[in-house]
């Protein structure tokens, strides 16, 4: 078991991920192969997690993205629309973990950015093992990250839809409308605020 404690309570335990569900990294990506390559690359595009096969052009999107260009990628990336007044709504209500796996060197960047957009949370895990965290609910956009925290009992795995997590058969939501409905529905059944 993970070092990172078990945080039930009266109240509602909310983990969520940061990049692809409160930070658009992909955006900016997009934005550099398509003005560097000439090409035309949509965020719909990108179907699948084997991101590489969606930048052919570019030797190595991931060292791209999360090394050589890390600050640009992590820090001057723009939330979602709602992200902020999301996270703002849910924090006066719920206990809010930030649950986000980085890249060694990359944690920095992302607690400036959450910090740059006035993003409120309880708590914050860098781990690439988010099932470990002890809370009621993860919200993510990674169906592997759901499938995993779902293997525990009593807990809710809600993905965040993206172009890249068709496959994923469980709860999703479209947007933060919907993912804050779908909150207060869980806080409801599980007779916590």
């Amino acid at each position: 078991m993970s070092a990172i404690p078990e945080i039930y309570g009266k109240v509602l335990n909310i983990g969520i991920d940061v990049d692809g569900v409160l930070r658009d990294i992909m955006t900016p990506i997009i934005n550099h192969y398509n003005k560097t390559y000439q090409q035309k690359i949509k965020i719909h595009d990108i179907t699948n997690w084997n991101f590489d096969q969606f930048f052919p052009h570019m030797p190595d999107v991931y060292k791209y993205a999360f090394y050589e260009n890390a600050r640009s990628t992590f820090v001057d990336s723009q939330p979602y629309d709602g992200a902020v007044n999301f996270m703002k709504k849910i924090h006066q209500k719920y206990q809010v973990w930030i649950i986000t796996h980085q890249y060694k060197g990359n944690e920095i960047l992302t607690l400036e950015w959450l910090n740059k957009h006035d993003i409120p949370f309880h708590s914050i895990a860098f781990t690439p093992s988010k099932s470990d965290v002890g809370c009621h609910v993860l919200i993510d956009d990674a169906p592997h990250n759901l499938e995993r925290f779902t293997n525990s009992s009593n807990r809710h795995a809600i993905c965040f839809r993206q172009p890249w997590n068709a496959e994923w058969t469980g709860k999703y939501v479209n947007g933060f409308d919907d993912l804050f409905t779908e909150i207060e529905k869980i806080s409801m059944e599980k007779n916590i605020a």
